[in-house]
C-alpha cells in the first residue's frame, strides 16, 4: 500500500498536515474525517484510488487557527490541491466532516466532481437535533448543547476523553462499544476498526484539546456556507435508519437544501456503517463521476 504524509506550510505560516493513501497517479478522493479524527482516521483504498486526508486546524499535526471558519478550511484544501497538482477531485466525508465537504463543494465548484456525505451532522438553525456532534459516542446530547454555551464546560469533558485516548485507548474503545447501539457494535468489534480508531483518537488529540474545542464550538454555530453555490458536483447523502447520532431526518433536510442531491437511507445501518463498507463507498463515489471526466480527476 502506498502511503505518504507531509506537512505543508500555508501562505500565512500555519502548518497543514495531510496523508495520501494509494498510488500517486490514482483518481483523487479528498476525505473529511469525523470529529476527533485526523489524517489517520480512514482506511487505505484499493485499486487506482488516491485518498488525501487532512488534519483540520488544531487537530493532529495542523496548526491551530483560533476564530477560523468552515470556509477557511476549504481555502486550505484548495491550496493543498494546487500544490499536489490535483486539478479536480471527488469528496467523501463522515459525520462532522460533512460541513467541510459542503464548503469545499461551494468554493471549488469547477473542480469538485462528486461528493458523498455519510452520516453528516445537521446545520444549526434548521430545526434539527445537533446530537451528531458527539466525538466518540460517550458524551451524549449534552456535549452538543454545551458547545454553544461554554468552552470551559466542554473542555473538561474533552480533556477526559483525551486522557483516555492517550493512555487508555482499550478502555476508551470498550466504553464506546458498551454505549453504542446494536447496529454499530459488530463494526466496533472489527480489529481493523479498533486499531484505526485507537490511532486516530491518539494522534488527533496529541496537541491538546484547544483545537477540538475550537471545532466543536464552530460546528455548533451557523456554518455560513452558501449551499446555493453547490451546482457542479453530484452530491450523495447516505444515512442509516438506526443511527442515533445523525438520524436520517438530517439527510432529508439536507436533501431539500441541496437540489439535485440524492438521499439513501440504509436499513439497519448505524453511525459507523461507513467502516464496514469503505471500499464500496469509494467505488460508489467514483461511480458518480461521468467516465469522460475521470481523466480530469487525475
Amino acid at each position: 500500500m502506498h502511503f505518504r504524509q507531509s506537512i505543508l506550510t500555508l501562505p500565512g505560516g500555519r502548518d497543514l498536515a495531510y496523508a495520501e493513501y494509494g498510488p500517486p497517479d490514482g483518481i483523487p478522493i479528498v476525505f473529511f474525517a469525523g470529529f476527533g479524527h485526523d489524517r489517520f482516521g480512514c482506511f487505505p483504498p484499493v485499486g487506482s484510488i488516491r485518498i488525501v486526508a487532512i488534519d483540520r486546524p488544531g487537530i493532529g499535526a495542523s496548526s491551530r487557527q483560533p476564530g477560523r471558519t468552515i470556509l477557511q478550511f476549504a481555502e486550505d484544501i484548495e491550496y493543498l490541491l494546487d500544490r499536489l497538482r490535483i486539478g479536480a477531485a471527488a469528496l467523501l466525508s463522515w459525520s462532522a466532516g460533512g460541513p467541510y465537504a459542503l464548503a469545499a463543494c461551494a468554493r471549488m465548484r469547477d473542480r469538485v466532481r462528486a461528493a458523498t456525505l455519510v452520516s453528516a451532522i445537521a446545520p444549526p438553525g434548521m430545526g434539527i437535533s445537533l446530537a451528531g456532534m458527539n466525538p466518540v459516542g460517550l458524551v451524549g446530547h449534552g456535549m452538543s448543547r454545551l458547545a454553544g454555551i461554554s468552552r470551559v464546560l466542554i473542555a473538561v469533558q474533552l480533556a477526559t476523553l483525551r486522557l483516555a485516548a492517550q493512555h487508555h485507548s482499550d478502555l476508551l474503545l470498550q466504553s464506546l462499544y458498551l454505549t453504542a447501539p446494536r447496529s454499530d457494535r459488530h463494526i466496533l468489534a472489527l480489529p481493523e476498526v479498533r486499531e484505526m480508531f485507537s490511532r486516530t483518537f491518539r494522534t488527533a488529540s496529541a496537541p491538546g484539546v484547544a483545537g477540538l474545542i475550537d471545532e466543536l464550538t464552530l460546528l455548533a454555530r451557523p456554518w455560513n456556507v452558501d449551499l446555493n453555490l453547490i451546482q457542479g458536483a453530484t452530491v450523495e447523502l447516505i444515512y442509516g435508519d438506526k443511527d442515533r447520532l445523525t438520524p436520517a431526518v438530517i439527510g432529508a433536510r439536507l436533501s431539500q437544501l441541496l437540489p439535485g442531491s440524492r438521499l439513501t437511507v440504509v436499513p439497519g445501518a448505524g453511525h459507523l456503517w461507513i467502516w464496514a463498507n469503505w471500499s464500496a463507498l469509494l467505488e460508489a463515489t467514483l461511480g458518480q463521476i461521468d467516465p469522460g471526466l475521470r481523466a480530469a480527476c487525475r
